[in-house]
């Protein structure tokens, strides 16, 4: 990811965020963003692939895998393990609705976020 970055007009600060002149962004691959397209981010998922047949040898029949997939939006305010108990959680509550427990989930990352912002800023995504 980083040689790429510099390969092209970006640079990557001390915390990963990618700039290319004023502007950053805090991931090196996105969607849509054509300004950061001359920095080097690009819009080729990163994909890994998983033979759940093989992972799950030897576990009883009841086991259930979820993915959990999410932007910045989520990941920024909740740590990875933070995100899957409060999932947890909430379907158990929930009785099971993943759409429930999903539509749980960011609002808490939203509370979470705005929680952080000094009081005079405004969303902008409402």
């Amino acid at each position: 990811e980083r040689l790429r970055i510099e390969k092209n007009e970006g640079r990557i600060d001390g915390v990963g965020n990618v700039w290319y002149g004023p502007v950053g962004i805090a991931m090196t691959r996105a969607l849509g963003d054509v300004v950061m397209k001359r920095a080097g981010v690009i819009s080729t998922p990163e994909v890994t692939c998983f033979d759940l047949n093989k992972e799950l040898n030897g576990h009883d029949d009841d086991f259930l895998v979820r993915v959990l997939i999410g932007s910045d939006g989520i990941f920024d305010v909740l740590e990875n393990d933070e995100a899957t108990a409060f999932l947890h959680d909430a379907l158990q509550v929930s009785g099971g609705s993943l759409e429930q427990g999903c539509i749980q989930l960011v609002e808490e990352a939203r509370r979470k976020w705005q929680g952080g912002l000094p009081l005079d800023v405004r969303i902008d995504d409402t």
